[in-house]
């Protein structure tokens, strides 16, 4: 039955959403279906919903240990408590996502290399072990969030708010950001961030 829900799901994302509009929510079949999918019990199979298009999909407290979601256009989605432990994120578009709460997404192990990130909401995120390898993170909410050997190799810090967050200065020395990261008490600001070529007409 999962099966037949996930596919589901990616038709109707398919067959309604060719040129997505950015602030659209998903058609209520559609919500239905994630719905399911993220109230699964544990048991083979997995989710893979990779490279779909659900900006503002509600998952609150959804189950998607290991989800492929690789590619994934997922702004503005709410996922408060979701879990997320070694889901691929890789290249996912999660800006402006609501991740965190008081309690806080549980993202371990999670890929997150080249995702977006930007302006998220990733307050008390449980990221130890997560790849965010060039990460776009700029204007991100992390304070409080456990970042625990997390991969930040070139992700983008610039304007985020780690305050309260767990990290090393080792991490940060991999990251780049601006002088408006906020970071904890004792540590160093990141490297600026390179600035992007401008564009050829």
């Amino acid at each position: 039955m999962g099966q037949c829900l996930r596919r589901f799901a990616r038709l109707c994302v398919r067959k309604r959403l060719e040129k997505p509009p950015l602030k659209i929510k998903p058609a209520t079949d559609v919500q239905a279906a994630l719905t399911v999918i993220g109230r699964r019990i544990e048991g083979p199979g997995g989710v893979d919903l990779a490279n779909v298009s659900i900006p503002k999909a509600y998952l609150v407290g959804a189950d998607l240990n290991g989800a492929i979601l690789s590619g994934a256009h997922l702004s503005l989605a709410i996922l408060f408590d979701a879990n997320l432990s070694n889901a691929d994120l890789d290249r996912a578009d999660l800006s402006g996502a609501i991740l965190g709460n008081v309690v806080g997404a549980n993202l371990p192990g999670a890929i997150l290399s080249g995702a977006n990130l930007i302006d998220a909401n990733l307050v008390g995120a449980y990221l130890s072990g997560a790849n965010l390898s060039g990460a776009h993170l700029s204007g991100a909410n992390l304070s409080g969030a456990y970042l625990t050997d997390a991969n930040l190799r070139g992700a983008d810090l610039s304007g985020a708010i780690l305050t309260g967050a767990e990290l090393t200065q080792t991490q940060l020395d991999d990251a780049c950001g601006d002088t408006d990261t906020k970071l904890p008490e004792g540590l160093k600001p990141p490297k600026p961030c390179p600035v992007p070529p401008p564009r050829v007409p």
